[in-house]
């Protein structure tokens, strides 16, 4: 079996990525946070839009999100008055702490300006006009909401982001997909997701040089060190290993400490530049994943959550028909689609998706390997991101994009212990 390679890994990543926060945006949130996830987009579209349009809005979009993301974040002072952490208080003064907070935020905001105005030449000056005007509109939103601001914009602008970035990886060689014959896989994005996708991608590696630049730690290595009390499998072990050995060769080399990688829309069909882009990531970056399967199993877990994504309509539907029928004094019929149906999957979900994602982007899967891989998705990854989301919530705090969420990895990490598993 060939080694896969660092490209082939941070593809994987990089969907992974996505198709958590749908999955949070989508499954975890509550309808509440929905709406102000929404107000956000709505209110920085409208000033952006104010002043520029098409691409130019765009990328001043996704600016002020990028620099909302680092504005919103609690402070170390407040993360540690909501939870417990294994590090003592700065000895010295208040005032001095939120002068130093306040200069870390004022170089990670910097960085991304210049990065990406150095890379695309735009002045995007404009994002941080935004930002000033509106953040104190959102420093009460859910911590769900502000924390991974940028890729949950993302995933709620661009509907079935995570499948659009799953075949253009295939289509662009990223990810060497062979099932589906990448020739008929419908890998072209339209200019507006591209130039964002792309400028997403840029962030990302923007993010991991303030890392690499601001701790030689990285929260993996944290609940590496802790195995034996959290009694992990050696799987699991190995997992977080890798991610901070990934991390740790980042921050050891200058190499790869000190530069940025980037990519421009215009790159995105490029196979050659994508290959080595994601090369790049691959030598800098790892995610210790939601969905921690090999490529080939890939498919069933985009489709399954397609599929957990038409339930709540379906449910929504039977719920108007059982009111109508109660008010009418009669028995109520079942009009919500099932699933799956074994003898006759006619007109059920599973059938909806597969033939969605064949007339859409070319991609063939089993009805009966959709239902499956949602059957595990809601006893496995479901289960782990309500948990999640949870003490997310309950903390009430959402940690830097510069910093790893604990939360996410304190509920993935045990992800290996559930039945479901050994099933």
């Amino acid at each position: 079996m060939p080694r896969i390679s660092k490209a082939h890994k941070a593809g994987l990543d990089l969907v992974d990525q996505i198709a958590f926060n749908e999955l949070v945006v989508y499954q975890g949130m509550t309808d509440i946070e929905r709406q102000q996830l929404g107000t956000i987009i709505s209110r920085v579209t409208e000033m952006a839009e104010s002043k520029y349009q098409g691409r130019e809005a765009e990328i001043i979009k996704h600016s002020a999100f990028a620099l909302l993301a680092i504005a919103l974040s609690n402070t170390g002072e407040e993360i540690r008055n909501a939870i417990a952490l294994d590090f003592p208080p700065l000895d010295l003064p208040k005032q001095t702490i939120d002068q130093i907070h306040s200069h870390i935020r004022t170089v990670q905001m910097a960085t991304m300006l210049v990065s990406t105005e150095k890379w695309i030449g735009f002045d995007g000056s404009y994002a941080c006009e935004i930002v000033d005007s509106l953040q104190n509109e959102f420093t009460d939103y859910s911590a769900l909401v502000r924390r991974d601001l940028v890729m949950r914009c993302f995933v709620m602008e661009f509907a079935e982001a995570s499948v659009k970035t799953y075949c253009w990886l295939t289509v662009c060689g990223v990810l060497p997909v062979t099932k589906n014959d990448p020739t008929r896989i419908k890998g072209d994005l339209d200019k507006t997701i591209a130039l964002r996708l792309a400028l997403m991608c840029d962030y990302e590696m923007i993010i991991q040089f303030l890392k690499a630049s601001a701790s030689e730690t990285s929260g993996t290595e944290v609940l590496a060190r802790k195995h034996k009390k959290l009694d992990l499998k050696e799987s699991t072990l190995d997992r977080l290993l890798d991610v901070q050995n990934v991390f740790q060769r980042s921050w050891s080399r200058s190499s790869l400490r000190n530069t940025i990688p980037l990519i421009c829309e215009d790159d995105l069909m490029n196979t050659e530049r994508m290959g080595k882009f994601f090369d790049m990531w691959g030598a800098r970056k790892a995610r210790f994943r939601t969905h921690p399967g090999n490529l080939a199993s890939w498919l069933s877990f985009l489709g399954a959550t397609m599929v957990e994504m038409h339930l709540p309509v379906e449910r929504i539907k039977q719920e108007v028909e059982n009111k109508r029928a109660a008010a009418a004094n009669e028995n109520a019929k079942r009009v919500m689609r099932s699933v799956f149906n074994a003898a006759d999957n006619a007109g059920t979900i599973t059938e909806r998706v597969q033939n969605h994602l064949l007339k859409e982007y070319g991609l063939q899967i089993n009805a009966d390997t959709l239902y499956r891989g949602h059957a595990m998705l809601c006893k496995s990854t479901l289960y782990l991101l309500q948990f999640h989301c949870e003490i997310a919530r309950g903390a009430g705090v959402a940690f830097s994009p510069v910093q790893d969420d604990p939360f996410y990895l304190s509920a993935f990490v045990h992800s290996d212990k559930l039945p479901s598993k050994k099933a």
